[in-house]
């Protein structure tokens, strides 16, 4: 299980897509001896954007209320190896400029299901790109994956 340390250093990297178990970009944490525990983000809002992947806005940004995002801490022994392996894949290169970006990566304090809080990297989208997207929508309850099942058995009852 990841744990906190004592200079609140990160536990691990909170995926909530296509990084959560089962779903495919999984393996390049699996791959490197990985383990994952339930997590969640309160504050936060998860938006399907329709290109076959999530994404996390944080705070109030003007946008639809959300509920708490829901994914899986992840951790592993090269913590290091898998950041930059995540980094290529969510477009984000902590020296290029933020708007350059695809997602931002940010430290935020994650709940597991013990109740403790740690603190864990996340992969954000801005609020400002998210309103450009057309057909992004609010994933309720903020579970990516169960919304997906959810959407794909109401496609299959047609």
């Amino acid at each position: 299980m990841p744990r906190s340390t004592d200079r609140g250093e990160p536990a691990g990297i909170l995926v909530y897509g296509t990084l959560r178990s089962g779903m495919g970009n999984d393996r390049i944490w699996r791959a490197m001896s990985g383990r994952s525990v339930p997590a969640m983000l309160p504050g936060a809002r998860l938006y399907d954007l329709s290109f076959g992947f999530p994404a996390v806005v944080l705070g109030d940004c003007g946008l639809e209320p959300g509920e708490p995002v829901h994914g899986e801490l992840i951790s592993c022994e090269d913590m290091l190896g898998v950041l930059l392996a995540l980094d290529r894949l969510e477009g984000y290169d902590p020296d290029r400029p933020p708007e350059r970006n695809h997602y931002q990566r940010m430290l935020v304090d994650v709940e597991v299901p013990s109740g403790e809080r740690l603190p864990a990297w996340i992969y954000v989208y801005d609020a400002e790109r998210l309103r450009q997207v057309e057909g992004a929508e609010l994933v309720p309850h903020g579970d990516w994956c169960a919304w997906l099942q959810a959407r794909e058995e109401s496609r299959d009852v047609r």
